[in-house]
């Protein structure tokens, strides 16, 4: 260069930085961080059925009879309930001082008659000393129902929170 005060070999330097400052530069502005992924393993749940819920006798009437958690009935719509009725008595296992919630769902109703299951004192229970007993209760709604014995299914679910 003509009438510079830098020298030439100064300016190749200053090139070869720059062009090495523009490829590299990606490189020089990445970061990285390890981070951790978190579980806690709990033993697989358990559920056995220690009493199966039972209406007893029903009149053939059209109409609803509701179990309480006493295994009290009640009839409504033209159903008069009564005799000796037991809640539905499930014992759940699991880990030690978990949560669990539990839901219970009607199966299909069989020749007139649908059980609409409910669980007696909300859906969350505590593993106390790692089990929890919970009840099941409903209705039955009879619609036209058959005369005889009824068996209806119906599903108890439980997961951990």
């Amino acid at each position: 260069m003509v009438g510079s005060s830098v020298p030439q070999y100064w300016n190749a330097a200053a090139g070869a930085s720059l062009f090495s400052l523009i490829i590299y530069s990606s490189f020089s502005f990445a970061a990285s961080l390890t981070s951790f992924a978190q579980v806690q393993v709990v033993d697989e749940l358990s559920m056995e059925e220690s009493v199966s819920i039972d209406f007893g006798v029903l009149e053939n009437k059209d109409g609803t009879c509701s179990m309480d958690s006493s295994g009290n009935l009640a009839g409504v719509g033209g159903q008069t309930c009564s005799g000796i009725s037991t809640p539905g008595e499930f014992k759940i296992s699991g880990t030690e001082d978990q949560t669990i919630q539990v839901a219970v769902t009607s199966g299909t109703a069989v020749d007139g008659v649908n059980f609409v299951p409910a669980i007696s004192g909300g859906d969350i229970y505590s593993l106390t000393s790692g089990e929890t007993t919970i009840k099941v209760i409903g209705e039955l709604v009879l619609d036209s129902a058959t005369l005889g014995h009824k068996s209806i299914t119906y599903t108890l679910t439980a997961n951990y929170q």
